[in-house]
């Protein structure tokens, strides 16, 4: 009557560690510890299957059959208890794996018993007698159960409802072997094995935390998941400051191996007083760090219901792919409106050239052939060549301005070359020599700085004919590796004292816009001198449409 009894509260509880590790499987799929875990309650199903098998056992050959199963689960029930605590904590440990090793090698002892006897001294139907190892596997699935047990209190104390699973797992694993080593040492003799009782316990505690406790809860692994892959670093801090999290997306955005203590103190100690104040005030800020990276920062206070601090997260995401493309969009729209504006500036410069230069031309050439007529009358006409000599005069200043300010409309291509631009420029002024000296190899690393230094040319030249009186001008580009470098010298009148008016201050702005510097020297009589230096970026630093 016993053994149906026992047939059946094994039975039972083989179904419902069947069915408990069926729904693991099914749902938690690729998770390495939920592995582990059945394959504990595994190891106990075989140990089921044996003592059931043993039941019905009719000759030797059934029962070793049985023992060989069910030893199989022995074996193993300690190690794969420890590989799955270890799994589950996200620890990296090679002695759970030599745990694993040892058992399988102490299995492989059992199944070849018949060539040694070191586990059965003997093996028959009526009686069994255990050898040394037999025990020495018991110790060693005791130690593994020490050794998991220790494990789970120390480490435990940060997951949901970590007391009582910490207790409801080490009750789960200790009451069968209690109940195994009663009936092993104390209830020898005792026909009814004590064993499947604990094993019926160790099924309600599987339950218990699988499904009320829910250690294995796949809402906060798909939530870890998420965490840990997202782009954006999350680090958190306990009420102490201390970090006490931080995901992969962290390490990776500040390069770091593993979380330093120091790093986010660092980075908020590099703040200036702006980006701190906005951190504390609004709990967000742009951080730029010392590499032009530029970063929103996030922070999230968390209190209890005393209204005390309990945690600080920090989300990080940078941002500086985005602030790039925004400046690239941003010189895109400028290409654009520059492009527009020199198409109206060259629809602009063909009509002064063929309606008012023209008409200009013709009022001097009508005013030249007056004064000529002139000379066949009386001085009484005197006064009127006079003043037909400053129409002249006013009309020969007139087309002199229009060339230059034709000059000025005129655009250069900024992929040609330096050189090639400021001699083009040099041979459309008629009115005074300028001489081009190049010192240097120019090239296409230095062509996007051609309209820059086209136009401070332009300024320079339209200045000097203005006001300088000067015939003769010398203009020396000097190409450096590093540096171009542009020198211009008059022959003028020069002046005593400079003042930095609309055209000057054009060069001085639209050198510093690309990092350079520029200097103007003058003294009165000793004409005016300008020196312009430009840094070469590398091809990075430039964009394509610029």
């Amino acid at each position: 009557m016993y053994k149906i009894i026992l047939s059946i509260i094994y039975i039972v509880s083989f179904g419902i560690l069947f069915n408990c590790s069926n729904y693991l499987i099914r749902y938690g799929r690729t998770r390495r510890e939920i592995k582990w875990f059945v394959a504990s309650l595994g190891c106990v199903q075989l140990w089921f299957v044996s003592q059931i098998l043993i039941f019905i056992a009719t000759d030797e050959i059934q029962l070793k059959i049985a023992y060989l199963i069910g030893n199989f689960g022995i074996c193993l029930i300690g190690s794969s208890w420890i590989k799955f605590i270890f799994v589950f904590k996200e620890k990296k440990n090679r002695i759970a794996d030599i745990l694993v090793v040892i058992s399988l090698m102490m299995y492989g002892v059992i199944c070849t018993n018949k060539y040694h006897s070191l586990y059965y001294k003997r093996f028959t139907m009526d009686n069994i007698i255990y050898g040394k190892l037999f025990y020495i596997n018991i110790i060693f699935d005791y130690l593994c159960v020490i050794l998991g047990i220790i494990i789970i209190w120390r480490n435990f104390s940060n997951i949901k409802n970590g007391t009582k699973v910490k207790v409801v797992l080490s009750f789960s694993v200790i009451i069968p072997l209690i109940c195994n080593y009663i009936y092993q040492n104390i209830f020898k003799d005792l026909k009814f094995d004590l064993t499947p009782i604990g094993f019926s316990i160790t099924c309600m505690f599987v339950l218990l935390v699988t499904f009320k406790l829910n250690i294995f809860n796949i809402k906060d692994y798909i939530l870890n998941d998420f965490i840990q892959n997202t782009e954006d670093g999350i680090f958190i801090l306990d009420n102490n400051n201390l970090p006490i999290y931080y995901n992969e997306s962290f390490k990776t955005i500040f390069d770091i191996d593993s979380a330093r203590e120091d790093i986010l103190k660092e980075i908020l100690e590099n703040m200036n007083d702006n980006q701190r104040s906005d951190l504390n005030d609004n709990y967000e800020t742009i951080y730029i760090d010392n590499k032009n990276r530029k970063y929103h920062i996030k922070k999230n206070v968390y209190k209890n219901g005393a209204d005390d601090i309990v945690g600080t997260s920090y989300i990080i995401h940078n941002i500086s792919k985005y602030y790039d493309l925004k400046q690239q969009q941003k010189n895109l729209i400028i290409y654009k409106q520059q492009r527009q504006i020199e198409k109206e500036r060259n629809r602009m410069v063909q009509v002064i050239h063929d309606s008012l230069g023209h008409d200009l031309t013709m009022i001097r050439s009508l005013i030249n052939l007056s004064i000529l007529d002139l000379h066949n009358y009386d001085t009484k006409s005197e006064e009127i060549r006079t003043n037909l000599t400053k129409a002249n005069n006013i009309a020969s200043n007139s087309i002199k301005e229009l060339r230059l300010a034709i000059n000025n409309f005129e655009p250069i291509n900024s992929n040609s070359l330096v050189s090639e631009s400021i001699v083009q420029l040099c041979e459309t002024i008629t009115t005074m020599k300028i001489e081009v000296t190049i010192q240097g190899n120019d090239g296409k690393k230095y062509a996007y700085l051609s309209r820059n230094l086209y136009q401070s040319l332009k300024e320079i030249i339209t200045n000097t004919l203005k006001y300088s009186s000067a015939d003769k001008m010398e203009v020396i580009l000097r190409f450096q590796k590093d540096e171009i470098d542009m020198f211009v010298f008059d022959n003028g009148k020069g002046c005593g004292k400079l003042i930095i008016g609309r055209g000057l201050g054009g060069i001085i702005e639209r050198t510093e816009e690309v990092g350079g510097n520029v200097k103007f020297n003058t003294r009165e009589g000793e004409g005016f001198q300008t020196i312009i230096q430009l840094p070469i970026k590398n091809k990075n630093e430039i964009y394509s449409f610029k």
